[in-house]
C-alpha cells in the first residue's frame, strides 16, 4: 500500500514517497516527480487570474434575429449539460448565462421580443435589465448617476429622430457589456457568435501575469472570410509558450490573419476578464461619461501596451461560431 510521508500539499520541495508491503521493502517513489507534474498543471494558474464562468449578452428593443435567438438557447443547452455533468462537484463553479436588456427601451419597441425573453428565462437564461449595473458601477467610479439610464433612452429617442439609421442601440451596446464584465467579470459575447464545439470543461484566465490585458477574439465580418482565414499558411510556426497552453497552429493562422491591418484586438464583440479589472473599469467610466462614446474608441485602452498576441489570445479561438447567418445579413446586436 503507498503511503504519503506527509499529506501536506507539494510545495515544489522534493520529497520521498516510501512504499511498504508486509516485510519486504519496494523501490522508493521520487515524490519530485509527482511535484512536477502538480506545478506543470497548477503552476501555470497560480500566476494567473481566473475568468468567472459568466457569459454576459445584450439585448434590447425589438425581437431578436431567429441566429441570435438560437445562439443564446443553444448556448444555454451546453451550459445546462456542462452543469448537470459537475452537479457532483460542489467545489466547482457552475457557468451562467445573463442576458442585459433595458425595460423601458423595450415598450418603445417590444416587436414580440417579451416572448422570446420568457423562452430564454425558461430554459436557464438569467435575464436582467441593465439599470440594475449603476448601483455596482457608482462604487466604482462617481460618473455613474442614478438617472444615466433615462438619459440614454432620452439619447435614443432623440438621435432616433434625428438620424433614423441609428436604431441599433449600439452605443447601449457597448457600455452595457462594459459594465458587466466591470461588475461581475467573465465574458462578453455579440449574440450573432454560437457555441459551436466550445468545451465548457475548460474555464477561460488571463494569460497576462498582471491579469490587466483582457482575452479577445479574432475579428472575422463573416463566415466565409472565417472560413478562408483560418486556412491561412503563410505564417510561421506559433510561439512555444502558446504551443504549451492548448493553442493549436490553426489558431494562430487565424489569429494572424485577422490582425494583418490591425495590430492590436480593438474590436469588442467578444472579450473576457476578471471583474474589477483597472483597465475594463476605465473602459466603462469612459463610456458613462458619454453615452454618445464609441465603444470601439474605448477598447483600445483595454490593449494599451499589450504588443504579444499569446497574451489575449483565447483558448476557444477554433471553438466559437465566431460568424454566422447573422453578421452576414447584418443581424444581431
Amino acid at each position: 500500500m503507498y503511503q504519503y510521508e506527509q499529506k501536506s500539499r507539494p510545495t515544489g520541495r522534493s520529497r520521498r514517497l516510501e512504499v511498504h508491503a508486509g516485510q519486504r521493502q519496494e523501490p522508493v517513489i521520487q515524490r519530485h516527480k509527482f511535484d512536477a507534474v502538480y506545478n506543470l498543471v497548477w503552476g501555470r494558474r497560480a500566476h494567473s487570474r481566473d475568468i468567472p464562468k459568466i457569459i454576459h449578452r445584450f439585448w434590447a428593443g425589438g425581437a431578436m434575429s431567429r441566429q441570435s435567438f438560437e445562439n443564446i438557447l443553444g448556448m444555454q443547452e451546453r451550459i445546462n449539460d456542462q452543469n448537470q455533468s459537475d452537479r457532483r462537484r460542489f467545489w466547482k463553479e457552475k457557468w451562467k448565462q445573463i442576458l442585459w436588456t433595458v425595460r423601458d427601451i423595450n415598450q418603445i419597441r417590444a416587436d414580440g421580443l417579451d416572448g422570446q425573453l420568457e423562452r430564454l428565462s425558461a430554459s436557464g437564461v438569467i435575464v436582467m435589465d441593465a439599470g440594475e449595473l449603476l448601483p455596482g458601477m457608482t462604487e466604482i467610479t462617481d460618473m455613474a448617476e442614478s438617472g444615466y439610464m433615462a438619459r440614454v433612452v432620452g439619447s435614443m429617442e432623440d438621435l432616433s429622430k434625428e438620424h433614423p439609421e441609428f436604431i441599433d442601440l449600439k452605443f447601449l451596446s457597448d457600455t452595457v457589456r462594459l459594465m458587466a464584465v466591470s461588475l461581475h467579470g467573465g465574458i462578453y459575447m455579440d449574440t450573432d457568435i454560437g457555441a459551436g464545439s466550445v468545451d465548457l470543461s475548460v474555464p477561460l484566465y488571463h494569460r497576462d501575469s498582471s491579469a490587466m490585458i483582457p482575452l479577445a477574439g479574432v475579428q472575422v465580418q463573416n463566415s466565409q472570410a472565417y472560413e478562408r482565414q483560418k486556412t491561412g499558411d503563410r505564417f510561421g510556426p506559433m510561439p512555444p509558450e502558446l504551443a504549451r497552453s492548448g493553442i493549436t497552429q490553426e489558431d494562430w493562422n487565424l489569429f494572424q490573419s485577422t490582425l494583418a491591418d490591425v495590430p492590436k484586438p480593438v474590436f469588442n464583440y467578444f472579450f473576457a476578464s476578471r471583474p474589477q479589472n483597472p483597465r475594463i473599469v476605465a473602459a466603462a467610466s469612459r463610456m458613462l461619461a458619454d453615452p454618445l462614446e464609441s465603444g470601439m474608441n474605448v477598447m483600445d485602452a483595454l490593449f494599451t501596451d499589450a504588443d504579444r498576441p499569446e497574451e489575449w489570445m483565447v483558448q476557444w479561438l477554433l471553438d466559437l461560431q465566431w460568424a454566422t447567418s447573422a453578421s452576414d445579413t447584418q443581424e444581431g446586436t
